[in-house]
């Protein structure tokens, strides 16, 4: 049977001794929950949400993370789903006489789980194997939930059923919220006008990639300012214009000309050949916390025996 503590007959001096005593554990928690990836940790450990430690520098770990989760969706094949395909395409085409003139592609990305604690920065990371200069990626926070779908072409292209993000749907037939109108004016294999679709975003949630995407390196988009924007659905990832600063900026095109900028999925498997050839290039978010060094404990509990301290002449 367990023991129940009598606290009535508590004196100051064990009030004080006890308090002490809880203040200690109390930092001792705060301290560890101020990041999952402790100053134990070393480059290689994989934390509670599956992360893998890369760098401890100081009071700093880093911990990438996978994404498995990538689709990405074309205004053109408006109907398709295309989230089993090992690399996603951002497109803007150009004026042009066919249907597939002003249309444009995005790729989405889900954000994985992280750890908890102190995250000092958030920086998502992508294997860029086709860039094209002048042109570079942007990220908006989705405000939708979003399924991947697992074929490489849905309605349009074969027939079949969507179940995945398409142009227009986030699932296969739920269409993305606040969208309509909200779109320029694209066209399909049919030549059917669609307004709207392309992902439910934040317009004014966004970061755009740290340097210009080269093929064959790593294009990095620093996420931290709009975190708590896209932990939740993601990001859609849009072509912007390095000039004028405008998002897929058909107006910088020629008529029938257009730009692709691809990046590696989810799907991405290693090969022994090409851009990035036996390297595993899928994409993954690689977050930074602050671990307090070891004085920051004796402060915490400095600052406990000082309150003990005044709530005993207070007594």
């Amino acid at each position: 049977m367990s023991k129940q503590l009598n606290t009535n007959g508590l004196n100051g001096t064990s009030f004080t001794k006890m308090t002490i005593l809880g203040c200690f554990v109390a930092a001792c928690c705060a301290i560890g929950a101020a990041s999952p990836a402790s100053a134990s940790y070393i480059a290689g450990d994989m934390t509670a949400s599956g992360g893998i430690v890369t760098s401890v520098t100081g009071t700093s770990v880093t911990v990438a993370y996978d994404i498995s989760k990538t689709a990405y969706i074309d205004s053109y094949f408006a109907k398709d789903e295309m989230g089993a395909t090992t690399t996603a395409k951002i497109v803007v085409n150009g004026p042009s006489t066919s249907p597939k003139g002003l249309s444009v592609t995005r790729q989405l990305i889900a954000m994985p789980t992280i750890d908890g604690g102190s995250m000092t920065s958030a920086v998502l990371n992508l294997g860029c194997t086709q860039a094209v200069v002048g042109w570079s990626a942007r990220a908006y926070a989705l405000t939708q939930e979003w399924t991947e779908g697992t074929t490489t072409g849905g309605q349009t292209k074969s027939g079949s059923v969507a179940y995945g993000a398409t142009w227009l749907t986030s699932d296969g037939s739920t269409a993305w919220a606040g969208t309509s109108g909200s779109r320029i004016m694209y066209y399909g294999t049919t030549g059917t006008a669609y307004v709207g679709g392309g992902g439910a975003i934040d317009a004014l949630a966004y970061a755009d990639a740290t340097a210009q995407p080269v093929a064959g390196a790593w294009t990095t988009i620093d996420l931290t300012s709009i975190w708590n924007d896209v932990s939740a659905n993601g990001v859609a990832i849009a072509a912007y214009n390095t000039t004028t600063g405008v998002t897929e900026d058909a107006t910088q095109l020629l008529t029938g000309a257009w730009i692709t900028e691809i990046f590696a999925t989810d799907d991405w498997y290693v090969s022994t050949s090409g851009t990035f050839a036996n390297v595993d290039a899928s994409p993954f978010l690689s977050v930074t916390y602050a671990v307090p060094e070891p004085a920051a404990l004796a402060t915490l509990l400095c600052g406990a025996i000082a309150v003990v301290a005044i709530r005993k002449r207070n007594r």
